[in-house]
């Protein structure tokens, strides 16, 4: 489980997130969405601890992530919108650091690392270094490390992006797998069609406030003329907040 209680944070003037409040279950992809700024990186980074709220809290199942990020940490993974690596290191090495690093089992973590570069179709380059790796390789390292520990908790942020269709077709598959062993995922994405088509609910972030939740199964199928009612949706809510009486302008 994943639940944010009156998340409130502020940089200076400008307010990232204002009481935001939204529990995701056990075993659900939960899609949030929103236009660039909206808030839901730094919904992310709180939930991981790499931010800290203004006020508000975030629990993950039993754990307050202010009060113990290092625990946080070793229960959740985290892929950033922008990855972070060593330049030096390979796929391999990365993530064998990383397995050393959270205390995992050599046993465990290394046939986990191979089958998820194999999965992720890192094979031919794992012994490359990542300096040399374009931004869509190196996204999949740095999920390769996110999912490496098998965390309760998954926190993807843009997860599609820089992939190309045949990866994001894996990814999609990766989160049904995660989700029916029990993970909990938190998905920030702009791609609406390709997280609707995994999540069990989505929910739209407009300046800092959630504004509408549904269930992607209740929103129709494409239209006959390939225009999507998801998108429509997500259009017509954010310009109702927008225009709604005391919305900043």
């Amino acid at each position: 489980m994943i639940r944010f209680d009156e998340v409130r944070r502020t940089f200076g003037v400008l307010v990232a997130l204002e009481g935001l409040t939204l529990e995701v279950k056990t075993g659900t992809i939960y899609g949030l969405l929103g236009h660039n700024g909206a808030g839901k990186t730094t919904a992310l980074r709180i939930a991981i601890g790499l931010t800290v709220p203004s006020s508000g809290r975030v629990m993950l199942s039993d754990v307050d992530v202010e009060a113990d990020p290092i625990r946080a940490k070793a229960v959740a993974g985290f892929l950033p919108d922008t990855p972070s690596y060593y330049p030096h290191m390979t796929a391999d090495s990365f993530l064998a650091f990383l397995g050393q690093a959270r205390g995992i089992a050599e046993e465990v973590w290394r046939p986990r690392r191979d089958q998820l570069i194999e999965r992720l179709g890192l094979a031919d380059a794992r012994h490359a270094r990542l300096a040399d790796y374009s931004f869509g390789m190196l996204r999949k390292t740095a999920l390769a490390g996110a999912l490496l520990h098998a965390p309760p908790h998954l926190l993807l942020d843009e997860p599609t992006a820089g992939l190309d269709p045949t990866s994001v077709r894996v990814l999609k598959d990766l989160m049904l797998e995660e989700a029916a062993r029990g993970a909990t995922l938190l998905v920030s994405t702009h791609d609406l069609d390709a997280v609707a088509e995994v999540a069990n609910q989505m929910g739209i972030i407009h300046r800092g406030k959630l504004i509408r939740q549904f269930a992607p199964a209740d929103v129709p199928a494409r239209a006959a003329d390939g225009s999507s009612p998801l998108e429509q949706l997500f259009l017509e809510a954010t310009r109702e907040a927008a225009a709604a009486p005391g919305a900043a302008s």
